[in-house]
């Protein structure tokens, strides 16, 4: 098994990590703003198929509404660097870790 074999594979520990990014940043970042933000996880959401697995319903882009910052660059970034491979139905997160130092919330 590849490095590449081991990245696609989603670990518990990884959807646990990512959830608790999301969650930080949407508790550290306040009111405003909460729409484009919603509307940029949502979007991103759209694409967290990958032939039979399906990520759509662990996530909850809600959490972004009362925010005072926009943290669409973050789910730009994850869209973007998100690789499904629809032959085995996995998806790519080993550059996912890239995308932190956008999720900041700078007023």
């Amino acid at each position: 098994m590849t490095r590449r074999d081991t990245a696609q594979r989603p670990t518990p520990a990884r959807t646990a990590w990512l959830a608790g990014v999301v969650g930080v940043f949407a508790m550290a970042c306040g009111n405003k703003k909460g729409e484009e933000s919603v509307a940029a996880c949502e979007s991103w959401l759209t694409t967290m198929v990958c032939g039979e697995t399906d990520y759509r319903s662990e996530f909850d882009c809600q959490v972004y509404a009362e925010q005072r910052c926009d943290v669409t660059p973050y789910f730009v970034c994850l869209t973007a660097k998100t690789e499904c491979d629809e032959e085995t139905s996995e998806f790519d997160f080993s550059e996912w870790d890239d995308c932190a130092v956008v999720a900041g919330c700078a007023e």
